[in-house]
């Protein structure tokens, strides 16, 4: 009878309980099904662990987490603080915010305004460079050179990155086309230091996450890593190897802030409260400063992604570092956003889930639309990849072994050009094409065909797949050399007073 009367009461309190106003699928086990979507998918891309938060009408819906923060399986939480990536611009474009409402800033002068010393190699690109170009990523800054290794040097400051640009161009006209790169908000970086005095960490720190209430959140690795930060995951082959990398702290502010699931929430709680968490305003809201400019909450640096697969009027932005990824979502008219968190970025070489795709079928899921298609698991991906470098290796091995009957093919077959030539460009047109041309081929949306400098580059993103490359082409290109030497061995070639000639042929 008590059971009856308890589930009658619970009956008469959902039908008296006014529903939430969002198009959201309220059934009994609707988190349960993204719980498990989740799980499934976090398995598919042997993402080692993630946290992920709901927020709906300026509250936290629901929040979860899944797999480990570290190599001694300690679980990861909502509460586990994770590097942003890409995400934390966001806060950077906030603080440049605040700093134009306390009529510190404003947007349209030029950014040497604030930075007297700020060149780049065309300097009179510099001098027309203005803060909403940075902003907004139509500076000309190129997209490549915002991934050149040497900004992530951990001994670097801010203000040491701003004077390394003075060797960098711009790689289109100021103003005239969107190019995404780190270098515009590490710029901005600085802009924040020089105008109010502060380090750009502190100031994010005291005038963000302490009103946001982000207890978890941190500008500074150490103090994250006192609070649990989760371990970063690489992949190798197709596993997930802990790697502790050093943080580029002079970058900052274009995406190396560290928090947590919940917190990140409390984030997004404020955009529905248009600037304001708890009562506390962190940012007064900016509208439209010109008719073509994004609708957002901020103005902030968001990338509104119009297609959004069946969700519409979506602003969304993805973070990835070597080892962490990140995604926020936030629908304006509906006041839904999401956000997950993983220690691991899968999608750097894979066609595989990350956690910015994962947020997407997260927001897919709570408004009640199909997520996006499944991938391949990384581990299949893997599988075939390492199928094709074991080929690779038996085929340098065979060339290898070819050295030991060169010469005596050589005297069999003669020296037509039809004995030696398909061999030798095996061995040393091959290995050269790949060492060369093939990783400029790769990066061409850098620019650059300077192969010592695309090598650093694919093997500070990619090491695996870099080395993968690199060493049997090495082998293959020791090979040729050492056919060639045979062959002119054979071949008497000799030099005389007319030239290179064959004075004589060995059998």
């Amino acid at each position: 009878m008590r059971k009856l009367l308890a589930g009658l009461a619970l009956c008469l309190f959902a039908m008296l309980s006014p529903m939430p106003e969002t198009g959201a699928v309220f059934h009994g086990d609707a988190f349960d099904r993204i719980d498990d979507y989740l799980r499934e998918h976090l398995e598919r891309s042997s993402i080692p662990g993630a946290g992920y938060a709901i927020v709906d009408h300026g509250r936290i819906v629901h929040m979860n987490a899944f797999g480990v923060a570290g190599p001694n399986g300690r679980p990861m939480t909502p509460q586990t603080p994770l590097y942003l990536g890409s995400v934390g611009k966001t806060f950077t474009a906030l603080a440049i915010r605040q700093l134009i409402n306390a009529g510190k800033l404003e947007l349209n002068l030029p950014v040497v305004r604030y930075l007297p010393d700020f060149t780049l190699a065309d300097d009179g690109a510099a001098r027309l460079i203005t803060i909403r170009q940075l902003l907004d990523h139509t500076s000309g800054l190129g997209n490549q050179d915002g991934n050149d290794p040497a900004f992530y040097d951990p001994e670097a400051t801010n203000a040491d990155l701003v004077r390394l640009m003075a060797a960098y161009r711009t790689n289109r006209p100021v103003g005239t086309a969107f190019e995404y790169s780190n270098l515009n908000y590490i710029v901005l970086g600085r802009v924040v230091e020089v105008v109010t005095g502060m380090a750009y960490a502190d100031y994010v720190e005291q005038n963000i996450f302490a009103p946001l209430d982000m207890h978890h959140s941190f500008a500074d690795e150490a103090n994250a890593v006192e609070d649990g930060l989760s371990a970063g995951y690489r992949y190798y082959f197709g596993l997930p190897v802990p790697v502790d990398l050093d943080e580029p702290a002079g970058a900052i502010a274009a995406g190396f802030l560290m928090s947590s699931a919940e917190d990140m929430a409390h984030y997004l709680i404020s955009f529905s409260g248009h600037g304001t968490y708890d009562g506390v305003t962190v940012v007064n809201p900016g509208g439209r400063s010109r008719p073509e400019d994004p609708q957002l909450v901020y103005n902030i640096d968001w990338l509104t992604q119009a297609e959004a697969k069946r969700i519409s009027n979506t602003e969304t932005h993805s973070g990835g570092w070597l080892n962490y990824s990140a995604g926020i979502a936030f629908m304006p008219a509906e006041q839904i956003g999401v956000v997950v968190l993983a220690n691991a970025n899968p999608s750097q070489w894979m066609p595989v889930k990350d956690a910015f795709a994962l947020t997407y079928d997260v927001l897919r899921l709570y408004t009640g639309n199909p997520p996006g298609p499944s991938t391949l698991p990384l581990r299949s991906l893997y599988v075939v990849a390492d199928v094709i470098l074991a080929l690779v290796a038996l085929f340098v091995f065979y060339r290898i072994n070819s050295l030991r009957t060169w010469r005596r093919d050589l005297s069999e077959k003669g020296l037509a050009a039809g004995a030696w030539l398909p061999s030798l460009c095996f061995d040393l047109v091959l290995p050269l094409f790949i060492l060369l041309v093939l990783p400029g081929l790769i990066l061409a949306s850098s620019g650059r065909i300077n192969p010592v400098w695309c090598w650093n580059r694919l093997a500070f993103q990619v090491p695996d797949a870099t080395w993968a490359m690199f060493i049997p082409a090495l082998a293959l290109l020791f090979t040729g050399a050492v056919k060639i030497r045979v062959f002119l061995q054979s071949s008497g070639l000799r030099r005389t007073d007319r030239g290179l000639q064959i004075v004589s042929v060995k059998p």
